[in-house]
């Protein structure tokens, strides 16, 4: 059985360095590709989970909190997907207010009381 081609053998470093160079384009894509923005806040209003790290949080009233980006948003349109999380109550949430440099969160009982609740959130990469 004959070998390669001497053609083949000439190919082969070609193919091994396009395969290296697209590798290296995914490393690169993966390593700076944007992450999902997320987090826990306290019902205190402190930071729980950093989770992505872009973003700190204050809360400004009972019950009322802003999450401000780090850095700011390409557009104030966008979707944050809030949860409360607490083992007494069900916790309701409503986020609104957003604009290219935070959003405000309102946490409410079923009731519709509206105490301080820690939260997490969830919104796309800037």
């Amino acid at each position: 059985m004959p070998g390669p081609s001497p053609s083949a053998h000439e190919a082969f470093p070609a193919l091994l360095r396009e395969l290296l160079r697209r590798v290296e384009g995914l490393e690169v894509l993966t390593r700076t590709a944007a992450v999902v923005s997320r987090g826990r806040v306290t019902a205190a209003g402190g930071i729980d989970a950093a989770g992505s790290g872009d973003w700190t949080v204050a809360k400004i009233n009972t019950g009322e909190y802003e999450v401000k980006w780090n850095a700011e948003r390409s557009s104030a349109i966008y979707a944050v997907v809030a949860t409360s999380f607490t083992s007494v109550v069900i916790g309701l949430v409503d986020v609104s207010e957003t604009t290219a440099k935070a959003f405000k969160v309102r946490t409410f009982t079923s009731a519709g009381a509206q105490p301080n609740m820690a939260f997490s959130f969830v919104a796309p990469p800037p």
